[in-house]
């Protein structure tokens, strides 16, 4: 056993004792400070006799006695702190406690000396020091470089529940390539010292990625680290990372960056800002900050991310001193939110009238464990090259990554060496193409103009006018008296019509000061008595100008270059008679565009959004709207079938749109196509209505499918968004998204029934409460085992392929070692191509009538990996394939499933692998490589598992009418046992012969290319498929290696 795998073993044995009193959640809080004392325990064990004699005439260690930053003064090391259990707890914190300074405060960090209580109080204490205590993390054991990277391995493994979400190394590598990449030159001639600070480092992981990168530039180059962290537990690992790998972190603070300065100013500034986080709790100090570092504006208090970006600008090196450069990891919000004189706009304002943005790189989704909201590089320099200044470059990295084979929380994707670099080469290039778009700042300037138009009501006094002051808040907090005579006295009032204002105002005026009522009864009233009358005229002031009707306002963004002059023009005819622009009341601010940003995925033919759909807008409540409606809202949207059957209602609600059956409606992600007989509701909810023989459901499934990077939702969809106009259209894929529909819900309604609310029972007793409980979780727990391996490509293959593709994916899932594992995913890959040849040489066979010669030449030395290849891109070359249209899809273009296929074939077939030609490191790095293909290849052939292989033993007539009952047995994924089946059809299937069915087209008979028979090695009935052919016979082959010879025979 190596020693990385004693590691692992020791270090899950120790964890295995948490279960129970520690949650999973917690264990970082034990396993990361322990293998931490662990290391500095081995680190000293050769100094630790020198120290103990320089003690006994000394008072004090000097810096650097040990040969390292740190050293230790206790007379324990971990072994002998275990010389006596019941003492343990004792030595533990002598041990602690004779650790320099420095390396107390990191162990404070982390809580250790309440982990210690707990884990004494339950036992534990002795057993987990004896587990890490027989961990050898010695220097010869593990290199500072591998131990750092063990250490990190280890946060990522038990930090991620325990902490605020670690920045992915893979994005901390881009960021430290688009950091200091275009100094590379400048920095490789340099021994001077850069400064490089984070003012939210977390782990410290984004400083150790940039040091190591900076190093790698220039190895002679000093580099000044700091940092500061808020979350203590988080401040101790980035101490603790930095100790172990020997870089200094003296520089690292603890504390907040936005209440505490961090002084002095620095060359290079990274940080992954804290997605969402409030600054309500330092309000006061924000807004009276006495260096004035947010005086360029106050986002919202629900989001600091704008404070921090204002605290980095403060903390780069002036520009007269050289300059510096930022880059933030950031969410949507920094960039998109805030109106035109929001705060957050005035900030950005601030920093692209400065000319200080450089660029904003949107990143793929799913690349964050603790986010799934989309994530941006914002790139800050006070020192742009000449050809950016004046410009911004918005690039769209957001399918630029690689797939996750098993997904961590949130994350499922990755950055690799080979993204990293697409990301950088269209950041280096500086140019107009495709993912890349340069801008200048002026055109993100907005200028919000009010739009006005006059006031046209009359005062109208009737029942139904008076019954609406009855039901306002104001009169109903009245005394009953003082109620029932002020109704009296309206009632009289019956049948008036008033177009002189001020006599119907002096009228109420009087009454309320009869009945002593507050002024704002006066407004009631009049609210109540107005109603709009487009043919009375414009209502006017007492200074004589127009009054505007506040009801049909609007507000409309313009870009700020654009002059009153040009604005007036354009709007002329659209004002309409009566309506102006109010000047005073514009306003102005800038925003980042979403449009670089918002793509659709959609490489066939495509329409503008509003030529397939009617986006219904959201309207503004009118004066004397009778008719209450239901309220449709985001969290009825998935559970709600009739609008009569929501709660809540629109009643004095604005800005809603009325939806109705047969729109789809959502935002971001989540779309819902409405049921036809729904009924109408108001909703804030993004309402579209599609036309054009445009099917709804599969507009919802389009949507839903994340199709528009970039939109987060909360505004409407742009009217010039690429739509997939054929698809949308087509009538088979709406009937095929029906029916996926309809197993959702299945499913929705299954689960539901399992797991319902253990609250929503007939039982008030809490130990019967208990047992359904109990019950519940253990049914929660079962289906959380039997849907989990669904997330696994290779689960998904093995539980629901062919039965020659289940098996390798099976064992492929099951090997144990580099080789054996390379072989089991190059086997998979083979049999994948063989399932999808076999459907070729069938198909061409049945066209040609004959197993040609030409056919026969492929095989005439065996099936192999090439010429299932060959017999499938010849029949691709044929044409469409109506016997089987999934095979349309097979794609032998750049990132086609048949260009996977032969990449990998090439990699089967590779002479440099031979035995011993290669190291496992070297084996394991290609299979990790080799895997991503076959888990795209296993994606690209999901129509597998809608097929069905079924052998025929008989077909039974049923008679006149009748149709026919077909008896025989099929494998159902990779179980070997076979299962019996009868089922009724129409037409007639030839016995003795495997069928398989498919959901596009008539079943395929595979004649003599596939058999069933009864095998004497394995003494049961095996599966054999074609392997090869000689002269006027087939050879068969089971998974087995069994094999037969059959006559050809094309009957059936």
């Amino acid at each position: 056993m190596d020693s990385l795998t004693r590691f692992q073993h020791h270090i899950w044995l120790a964890a295995d004792q948490l279960r129970g009193t520690f949650a999973v959640g917690e264990y970082d809080r034990v396993i990361l400070p322990f293998v931490f004392l662990r290391r500095l325990d081995s680190m000293l064990a050769s100094t630790r006799e020198a120290v103990h004699d320089h003690l006994r005439e000394n008072q004090s260690v000097p810096d650097g006695f040990t040969g390292f930053d740190f050293y230790n003064t206790s007379p324990f090391d971990f072994s002998s702190l275990l010389s006596d259990p019941s003492r343990v707890r004792e030595n533990l914190m002598h041990f602690v406690d004779g650790f320099s300074p420095n390396v107390r405060e990191v162990i404070d960090g982390f809580g250790f000396r309440l982990i210690v209580s707990r884990l004494d109080a339950a036992g534990l204490l002795y057993g987990v020091c004896q587990s890490f205590a027989s961990i050898d993390l010695s220097e010869s054991a593990f290199d500072e470089f591998s131990m750092g990277y063990l250490f990190d391995d280890l946060i990522r493994r038990f930090g991620e529940s325990g902490n605020a979400d670690p920045t992915p190394l893979d994005i901390a590598s881009l960021m430290a390539h688009v950091l200091v990449d275009q100094d590379s030159i400048e920095l490789s001639d340099s021994s001077s010292i850069v400064s490089v600070m984070d003012p939210c480092c977390r782990n410290g992981q984004v400083l150790l990625k940039l040091n190591a990168h900076i190093n790698q530039i220039s190895p002679k180059l000093g580099v000044d680290l700091n940092g500061y962290e808020a979350d203590g537990f988080a401040y101790a690992l980035a101490k603790s990372s930095f100790l172990l790998q020997g870089v200094p972190f003296g520089g690292v603070k603890l504390g907040n960056v936005l209440r505490q300065e961090f002084t002095g100013s620095f060359d290079y500034l990274v940080t992954h800002i804290p997605f969402g986080a409030s600054w309500r709790g330092i309000k006061d100090y924000v807004k009276y900050e006495p260096k004035g570092r947010f005086r360029h504006g106050l986002p919202r208090t629900t989001d600091s991310a704008l404070l921090h970006i204002q605290d980095l600008m403060g903390h780069m090196t002036p520009a007269t001193s050289g300059g510096g450069r930022a880059v933030a990891l950031i969410n949507g919000s920094p960039l998109f939110a805030g109106h035109v004189n929001s705060g957050e706009a005035q900030i950005r304002q601030w920093l692209i009238e400065s000319d200080y943005v450089e660029a904003v790189i949107a990143l793929p989704e799913g690349l964050l464990s603790g986010s799934a909201v989309g994530s941006y590089l914002l790139i800050l320099t006070n020192r742009k090259e000449s050809s950016r200044r004046g410009k911004i470059q918005m690039i769209n990295a957001q399918e630029m990554h690689t797939p996750l084979r098993k997904r961590l929380n949130y994350k499922r994707r990755m950055l690799s060496g080979e993204d990293i670099q697409g990301i950088l080469g269209l950041y280096r290039r500086f140019a107009d193409e495709d993912r890349s778009q340069i801008m200048s700042n002026s055109k993100l300037g907005k200028q919000r103009i009010v739009i006005e138009r006059p006031l046209r009501v009359r005062w109208e006094i009737n029942n139904h006018t008076v019954e609406l002051v009855g039901k306002t808040k104001v009169v109903g907090a009245l005394e009953p008296g003082v109620r029932g005579r002020l109704m009296d006295r309206l009632r009289g009032l019956v049948g008036q019509t008033h177009d002189d204002d001020r006599k119907l105002r002096v009228t109420v005026a009087e009454l309320v000061r009869e009945l002593d009522a507050r002024p704002s009864l006066s407004k009631a009233i009049l609210r109540a008595f107005t109603v709009r009358a487009l043919d009375a005229s414009p209502r006017l002031s007492r200074s004589g100008e127009r009054t505007p009707d506040p009801d049909l306002r609007k507000t409309v963004d313009l870009p700020l270059i654009d002059t009153k002059e040009s604005v007036a023009a354009r709007f002329k005819k659209a004002l309409g008679e009566g309506a102006w622009i109010d000047w005073d009341r514009t306003v102005t601010g800038y925003t980042f565009p979403r449009q670089p940003f918002l793509v659709a995925k959609w490489e066939g033919p495509t329409r503008p959004l509003n030529e397939m759909v009617d986006q219904i807008r959201s309207r503004s409540r009118r004066y004397g709207q009778e008719q209450v409606f239901p309220l449709l809202s985001a969290q009825d949207l998935d559970s709600v079938d009739f609008a009569g059957d929501l709660d809540a209602t629109a009643d004095g609600q604005d800005n809603l749109a009325l939806c109705h059956g047969g729109d789809v409606v959502g935002s971001f992600n989540r779309w819902r196509h409405l049921p036809p007989d729904f009924g109408e509701a108001l909703t804030k909810l993004t309402v579209l209505r599609p036309r054009g023989g445009v099917h709804a459901g599969t507009l919802a499934e389009w949507l839903n499918a994340g199709q528009i990077t970039g939109w987060s939702g909360g505004f409407s969809l742009p009217d010039s968004l690429p739509t997939p106009t054929v698809a949308l259209r087509d009538d088979e894929i709406a009937a095929l998204i029906a029916s996926l529909n309809q197993g959702r819900r299945t499913i929705d309604q299954v689960t539901r029934t399992l797991l319902p609310n253990v609250f929503r029972t007939d039982v008030a007793d809490l130990e019967a409460l208990k047992g359904i409980a109990v019950t519940t979780a253990s049914q929660a727990h079962l289906l959380n085992q039997v849907l989990q391996p669904l997330e696994d490509p290779f689960w998904r293959a093995e539980w629901n392929y062919p039965f020659h593709v289940a098996v390798l994916a099976r064992q492929y899932r099951l090997a144990q070692g580099a080789t054996a594992r390379r072989e089991r995913i190059l086997r998979l890959a083979e049999g994948i191509t063989r399932v999808l040849g076999l459907f070729a040489l069938v198909i061409r066979v049945r066209r040609q009538g004959v197993f040609s010669n030409n056919l026969k030449k492929s095989f005439d030395r065996g099936a192999s990996f090439n010429s299932w290849l060959t017999v499938l891109r010849n029949l691709k070359a044929d044409g469409e394939i109506p016997e089987l249209p999934e095979l349309n899809r097979v794609a032998f273009d750049p990132g086609g499933l048949g260009a996977l296929l032969e990449s990998l074939c090439r990699a089967r077939n590779d002479p440099a692998h031979a035995h011993g030609a290669m190291t496992d490191r070297a084996i394991e790095d290609e299979v990790v490589v080799v895997e991503q293909d076959v888990m795209t290849c296993l994606d690209l052939v999901g129509w597998f598992a809608t097929t069905r292989w079924e052998f025929v033993e008989q077909c039974l007539y049923l008679g006149e009418g009748e149709g026919f009952r077909l008896v025989g047995y099929r494998l159902v994924a990779s179980h070997p046992d076979w299962e019996r089946f009868e089922r009724d059809v129409a037409d007639p299937l030839h016995p003795d012969r495997i069928h398989v069915w498919s959901e596009l087209a008539p079943p395929i008979s595979f004649k003599c290319f596939a058999r069933v028979l009864d095998c004497d090695d394995c003494r049961r009935k095996e599966l054999f498929l074609f392997d090869g052919v000689t002269d006027e016979r087939v050879t068969l082959r089971s998974l087995n290696n069994c094999d037969t010879n059959i006559p050809i025979d094309l009957t059936g």
